[in-house]
């Protein structure tokens, strides 16, 4: 029995991974309603806004002006952009097939840096990576 679990171990451990063995978010994605696909970017804007805000208290005081700085132009990229443009970026990249493994949260930060002027070349080669090992 030990010898059995030991090989099955090793199969598993010498398996290569490809991106296709990841999770399918665009498939996830694509089976929200819009609703929840709106709470989702929503929330997540806001979680990010607070954990910014929240990580400041970290520096010292005087790298606190500055980080204080920087939180505030996150918080105005991803809390003032207008959601529902979000989700409908969302939805353009996760209708793309080869971005079925990337995670919405890369996939929200390209839908922002693409609302904020971003060219799709750029997008595409920071995605290249990320439909390679899932992330």
């Amino acid at each position: 029995m030990k010898n059995l679990a030991l090989a099955i171990l090793l199969l598993f451990a010498t398996s290569p991974v490809s991106a296709a063995d990841y999770a399918n978010y665009g498939a996830v994605w694509n089976s929200m309603s819009h609703e929840s696909k709106i709470a989702f970017v929503d929330g997540f804007g806001a979680g990010y806004g607070l954990g910014c805000v929240n990580s400041v208290g970290t520096f010292e005081k005087a790298k606190l002006n500055a980080a204080l700085s920087e939180c505030s132009k996150i918080i105005d990229i991803k809390l003032t952009k207008d959601v529902e443009n979000i989700v409908i970026m969302m939805d353009y990249y996760y209708r793309k097939p080869e971005n079925r493994v990337v995670s919405a949260i890369t996939i929200y930060q390209y839908a922002i840096a693409k609302l904020s002027g971003k060219s799709e070349a750029v997008i595409e080669n920071g995605l290249a990576p990320a439909r390679k090992r899932g992330w």
